[in-house]
């Protein structure tokens, strides 16, 4: 089933590529700063593949309450499905994704779907 994965997200926050920053001074122009460099902190492409396969896997393996973790240079995350939905076209389930880097966690929900077989 590999690849067959479609994942419906939370545009707040693209699970494909997450940006680790979190505005915590006191005023507009510090905060704005912190966003903008911060804005370019993504998961190297060790990370990424960690990342992702821990999402793959989730969607097409695990059932409601069951969670993978991942760890890969000084990032770490989770992703556990909140529940399963039965569908004509398939099985779709939704899932609480977590990661963390840079000292920052993101957090997200996101419903990944997979085809029935024919």
């Amino acid at each position: 089933m590999v690849g067959s994965t479609v994942l419906i997200t939370n545009l707040a926050f693209a699970y494909d590529e997450p940006r680790f920053f979190e505005a915590r001074g006191r005023n507009d122009s510090v905060r704005s700063m912190q966003m903008f460099f911060g804005y370019f902190r993504t998961l190297d492409d060790e990370q990424k593949r960690k990342y992702n396969g821990s999402i793959d896997f989730a969607v097409e393996r695990l059932n409601a309450g069951e969670t993978v973790n991942w760890y890969q240079n000084n990032a770490s995350g989770s992703v556990t499905v909140l529940y399963v939905e039965n569908l004509t076209a398939g099985l779709c389930k939704t899932m609480l994704i977590q990661a963390i880097a840079y000292g920052v966690e993101k957090r997200m929900t996101a419903k990944g779907c997979v085809p029935l077989e024919d």
